[in-house]
């Protein structure tokens, strides 16, 4: 059975060659991994342009667009007439069928009036009641993907300008979607708009609230965060992230935005006892296994026999993971002379989702720097880019290669003391 993908991306983003080759690349590896995808667009920049041409003023309420009827007008000529049009043009000149829609389609975006905020009479401006997805699925299991326009119609046929970042939503859950990408010109949501390095990495619904009271996430940003929220609340997964952000061959793995979740695990890090030793190598059959087929030699983890856990235990810290009392992770530390190393990292895969990893491993290094290491080192797959993009994310950094085993490493290591500066080439692999 396949999976389902919702992405949401403007009309802007077809206007640069490099977008629009990233969105295409992104869409051919989302289908190869076997997913069905509906695409929702917005049009906020090309109303924009055309109302400055007209010279007509425009009002944006909260994130949400005051639609005079003048309005109505040149968002759906703009949207219809000329984005949807364009976007459909690019996909299916690089192979990839699809065809536009809009909500007065086979009643697909039933809709009604934006319920007044703040006493703003939003006018035509509409919020989504139905989602026809029988004809979504008619165009999903004859691989075409659906490019959804965000104007919607009532029951008695008049026309709503939709928010685009809610439609993307509200399809996602109506097809009970497995992922949903907003794309956008951020590399995600920031603690500080004009510095892409304080992009936040994992947002949950307690996080969210916190950003929104301090106004960290402004307006334009709120109504993306609040329908991934109505999303993710369904036990999903929702990305925001960059339009020039490439999905590796394990989806959500490599993407450099904001992971949304409804809620970042509650996990317990302590220390293994021996009743652990069976968990810890079911976790590392589970974990390493999905990338084992990928490679042509034996991954060491596992080969690794209860005997062989159990010395780990007695010699190492051995760390693992709890939640609701079942162990999901793991990890083992050595520290000799201030040098420490870390080892086996390995999370169940359906939680790796939740940031658990980083939990683990940042528990890791406050343990090893407690106990007087200065640096932690660990050796992991050179070729395993989405265990790169785990670390980099973590603040490691690569310094090593070494294929003295026939296969190549990389030698992943952090310092714990930011004022020591060292030369790494002592660390035996």
């Amino acid at each position: 059975m396949k999976k389902i993908a919702v992405i949401k991306f403007g009309g802007h983003a077809f206007a640069n060659k490099e977008s629009v080759n990233t969105l295409v690349s992104n869409i051919q590896k989302l289908q190869k991994e076997n997913y069905s995808i509906v695409i929702a667009h917005g049009g906020t920049p090309e109303i924009k342009e055309r109302l400055l041409e007209k010279n007509i003023a425009s009002e944006m309420v909260d994130g949400f667009r005051v639609t005079t009827d003048e309005i109505m007008d040149i968002a759906q000529e703009v949207i219809l007439g000329k984005t949807a049009v364009n976007i459909v043009k690019q996909l299916c000149k690089n192979g990839i069928a699809s065809i536009a829609l809009n909500g007065t389609d086979c009643n697909l975006l039933k809709c009604k009036k934006l319920t007044h905020k703040n006493n703003v009479d939003y006018q035509h401006s509409g919020e989504i009641v139905n989602v026809n997805t029988s004809l979504l699925r008619v165009m999903m299991d004859n691989n075409i993907i659906p490019v959804v326009s965000p104007v919607g119609v009532d029951d008695i046929g008049n026309s709503y300008n939709l928010n685009s970042d809610f439609l993307a939503s509200k399809i996602a859950i109506a097809l009970n979607a497995d992922i949903l990408y907003m794309v956008t010109n951020i590399n995600g949501i920031r603690m500080n708009l004009e510095d892409d390095s304080s992009r936040i990495s994992i947002l949950d619904n307690e996080k969210k609230e916190e950003l929104l009271n301090s106004g960290i996430i402004k307006p334009a940003m709120e109504t993306k965060v609040n329908a991934c929220f109505d999303f993710v609340n369904t036990g999903k997964v929702a990305y925001i992230m960059k339009e020039d952000q490439e999905i590796n061959s394990e989806l959500y793995k490599g993407i450099k935005g904001t992971k949304l979740l409804s809620k970042i695990e509650d996990v317990e890090i302590r220390l293994a006892t021996k009743d652990d030793a069976d968990d810890i190598i079911a976790i590392m059959q589970d974990s390493f296994g999905q990338y084992q087929e990928n490679i042509e030699y034996k991954i060491a983890p596992l080969l690794e026999t209860k005997e062989d856990v159990l010395k780990e235990i007695e010699n190492k810290f051995v760390f693992v993971g709890c939640k609701d009392n079942k162990v999901v992770s793991s990890i083992r530390l050595d520290i000799k002379e201030r040098q420490g190393r870390a080892s086996r990292m390995c999370v169940y895969k359906e939680y790796q989702h939740y940031g658990i990893g980083s939990k683990l491993i940042k528990h890791t290094e406050i343990y090893a720097a407690n106990k007087g290491a200065l640096i932690l080192g660990l050796t992991t797959l050179h070729n395993a880019e989405y265990l790169d993009k785990f670390y980099e994310k973590n603040g490691w950094t690569n310094r090593i290669l070494n294929d003295s085993r026939g296969y190549t490493r990389a030698l992943l290591w952090k310092q714990l003391d930011p004022n020591l500066n060292i030369d790494f080439n002592w660390y035996i692999l």
